[in-house]
């Protein structure tokens, strides 16, 4: 459905409707949404499982857009789940609302960058490229090896190789960094990814990261495991279950189980307290039905593999104290009894040689850039592919 942009502004001009773009509340839920606009719930409730569940997860501060009419009804919404999945509500050629899953539409544009270090690594980057989520990103995936706030001073040199995301005409979900090389203590450090080992890997093809661990808690046992076709204990209905549930007292600590960033903490509906933590490669782990946070965490905080996140309850739609483990790639849930990390020792045989072939002119073109500093060029190579991506 080709609807994005062209449904519109078509539908502006023929019901004199305005557009808006909007931030998605503390607060809110997609059932209030509904409600807001008088919109029957039963659209919600005949999505699949999946679909609901992704719901339930649209963060607070997400950006979407709603098409009203003159008289204040709703004609239209498009509400990212993800960066690359959302829902679209609209009416059909019956008047009859229509709640769907859709891809999200965007550009992807390859772009490098290079700079000396002028103040820190993120006021640097986000001054030049107007991206705060790409220093993010650099940050993260260099976080067992580089220390940014002792080791990065004022002169160092950094160049990255990124894909830029591109939506409606602003910068949408997160850099892709291909590679990147940082100058910090008077040592070099190089990271690129392999699509194969999905992971970051130095010039030597040694891993950068740290693996997943296995479990996020101390648990008796699990008393439920991941699923396509469960019996919900409380709902008493078969449905998928996305993820793992560990049975636990009352208070047992809950960990994250890889670096990364909380996106979410707080209450979602049948989940409960839930926190939600963004990892490298677009890993996503979600920890629910929690009895409350540890200190520190919140949104936006940075975490590291282990560090306490929360404590096991029985919030939400819960039968007793046990925390729900999920995990998703994107959109994607996946069985986190099959999670598996970087391996240790690195690239090996074919699969390494493979990779050095194909490193060693990104190695030339990123140390090309970074020697572009001493003729005072900050800013290089901003090259748009022209590829567009989940066309609708």
């Amino acid at each position: 459905m080709k609807f994005l942009i062209a449904f519109i502004l078509f539908t502006s001009w023929l019901f004199s409707s305005t557009v808006t773009e909007m931030k998605w509340g503390k607060s809110q839920t997609f059932l209030n949404f509904l409600d807001k606009y008088q919109i029957p719930r039963e659209l919600y409730y005949n999505l699949d499982i999946e679909a609901q569940e992704l719901a339930e997860i649209i963060y607070e501060g997400m950006e979407y857009h709603i098409l009203v009419d003159e008289n204040g009804k709703l004609r239209q919404a498009l509400i990212p789940l993800t960066e690359d999945m959302q829902l679209s509500l609209h009416k059909n050629n019956n008047q009859e609302y229509v709640l769907e899953l859709v891809p999200v539409e965007y550009i992807e544009q390859k772009e490098s960058i290079s700079f000396e270090v002028e103040n820190s690594l993120s006021y640097d980057l986000k001054s030049i490229t107007g991206n705060s989520k790409l220093a993010v990103e650099l940050m993260a995936i260099f976080k067992d090896s580089v220390d940014f706030s002792k080791d990065l001073r004022k002169g160092d040199k950094v160049s990255v190789l990124y894909k830029r995301k591109v939506r409606l005409g602003k910068t949408w979900g997160t850099p892709n960094i291909d590679a990147a090389f940082v100058e910090a203590n008077k040592r070099r450090h190089y990271a690129f990814y392999d699509k194969k080992a999905e992971g970051y890997f130095d010039e030597k093809a040694r891993p950068i990261q740290g693996m997943f661990l296995k479990y996020p808690l101390n648990f008796k046992r699990i008393s439920s495991t991941f699923s396509s076709n469960r019996l919900h204990p409380v709902l008493r209905t078969y449905r998928p279950h996305n993820g793992i549930d560990f049975s636990a007292p009352t208070g047992t600590k809950v960990w994250s189980v890889a670096n990364g960033r909380v996106i979410f903490a707080g209450t979602k509906s049948g989940y409960g307290k839930t926190v939600i933590v963004q990892h490298n490669n677009g890993y996503r782990t979600l920890y629910a039905h929690l009895n409350g946070y540890a200190k520190g965490i919140r949104r936006d905080a940075y975490v590291k593999q282990g560090d306490a996140l929360a404590f096991v309850g029985s919030t939400g739609m819960s039968t007793g104290p046990h925390l729900h483990f999920g995990l998703y790639q994107k959109e994607t849930p996946l069985n986190p009894s099959k999670l598996k990390g970087i391996r240790k020792e690195g690239l090996q045989g074919k699969e390494r040689k493979t990779y050095l072939a194909n490193i060693a002119p990104k190695i030339d073109k990123l140390i090309y850039y970074a020697n572009l500093q001493s003729k005072g060029i900050t800013k290089v190579a901003m090259v748009s592919t022209g590829a567009s991506k989940n066309i609708q």
